[in-house]
């Protein structure tokens, strides 16, 4: 490498590419908007009304609370020990029980991790849960909420799509992995991609400690015991 380090071009057309598929979108909506209001002045959503001057705070506002609100997303996980335990469905309630059991006719097993632990583990018979994709996450998200009565922007939407098709852009060069290396699992996926300067650094270590111990002393259930727990 000889300096500067110049981006690969396919690297600068793909994020041209995702910029453009956002900016499509967000540009309809302003000309419905533009056209409904008759509106002399009209900006983007998700964008500040003076971008040469606002700009830069805007949108350092604004991913400072994605990163606050993914932070949030990962306690509740946390706190029940759902967080790494990808190889299992999480049951804290009864139609999530009913949809576990129903993923292979109620033959496999649920696992408790205490009593202090809110939350069931249900291990399906055939062998591990395969990795999900991005994708799929992401759609399945934008249909529960839609299912709930709430609806993403359509900007917003468009991003979270354009996020979730870079990450499975990595299959390509990981073997058809895009978060773990093969072989590696998501706890030690998680921890190596995770900066030691993170302030956070030290609580995750110690949840991935914790997390590894409760599971070493998982009790397993019968179906009975489990929905007497429920």
């Amino acid at each position: 490498r000889f300096f500067p380090q110049n981006l690969p071009v396919q690297w600068f057309a793909e994020i041209y590419d995702a910029r453009f598929k956002i900016y499509n979108v967000l540009q309809r909506r302003k000309r419905q908007a533009h056209e409904a209001t008759l509106a002399r002045e009209m900006h983007h959503d998700f964008h500040p009304h003076d971008l040469d001057h606002d700009g830069e705070a805007h949108f350092g506002k604004l991913i400072a609370r994605e990163s606050a609100v993914t932070e949030l997303t990962a306690a509740r996980l946390m706190g029940n020990f759902i967080l790494f335990s990808d190889a299992y469905i999480p049951v804290q309630s009864g139609s999530a029980f009913y949809k576990a059991i129903q993923s292979d006719g109620g033959k496999g097993v649920f696992y408790s991790l205490g009593s202090d632990v809110h939350c069931l583990f249900y291990k399906p018979a055939g062998g591990e849960l395969a990795m999900p994709d991005p994708t799929d996450c992401m759609r399945s998200l934008m249909t529960h909420a839609t299912m709930t009565g709430v609806r993403f922007e359509a900007g917003y939407a468009a991003a979270l799509e354009a996020f979730t098709e870079t990450l499975e852009s990595r299959k390509e060069g990981l073997g058809g992995c895009w978060f773990t290396a093969p072989g590696e699992s998501s706890r030690e996926a998680f921890m190596r991609r995770l900066k030691s300067s993170d302030p956070a650094y030290a609580i995750y270590e110690a949840y991935a400690e914790e997390h590894t111990e409760r599971w070493a002393s998982a009790k397993a259930l019968t179906m009975d015991e489990a929905m007497k727990e429920m």
